[in-house]
């Protein structure tokens, strides 16, 4: 159980994100909402990339407002502007650096860094990132 929320981590005065799938919105297409600390809807948007693979991934949104969306059945990273276009992928099944063998999970640092749970290779893998888009 969690008792104490790390305020170095998670601070209440920032917005937050929240990604999922809504009947308004194409299947293969999830939407991403902003929200204030007060809980207020700010903004929401769907990605432009029209990808089937985005159905099942999850995303991470870093401090420059991109998005970052984990396709676990493809082996890849997307990377999207905070406008949602298409800025980078990167990605391929492997061991080596920058390959993945079914990862499950991705985070957002506090400085520009993405994590990816890559579970087939049990190893935690952390990319630089900046949005260029």
């Amino acid at each position: 159980m969690l008792s104490e929320i790390d305020s170095d981590i998670v601070r209440d005065d920032e917005p937050f994100f929240v990604g999922g799938r809504y009947n308004s919105a194409p299947a293969t297409n999830p939407v991403i909402l902003k929200f204030s600390p007060e809980c207020e809807l700010i903004e929401g948007w769907a990605p432009k990339l029209r990808d089937p693979h985005l159905e099942t991934g999850s995303f991470a949104v870093n401090v420059d407002g991109g998005v970052f969306f984990l396709c676990g059945g493809c082996n890849e990273v997307k990377e999207l502007s905070k406008d949602g276009n298409l800025v980078d992928e990167w990605g391929e099944e492997g061991t080596g650096p920058g390959q993945f063998d079914g990862p499950m999970g991705i985070a957002a640092g506090l400085v520009n860094e993405i994590y990816v749970a890559d579970t087939g290779n049990h190893r935690i893998q952390k990319f630089r990132t900046s949005v260029k888009g």
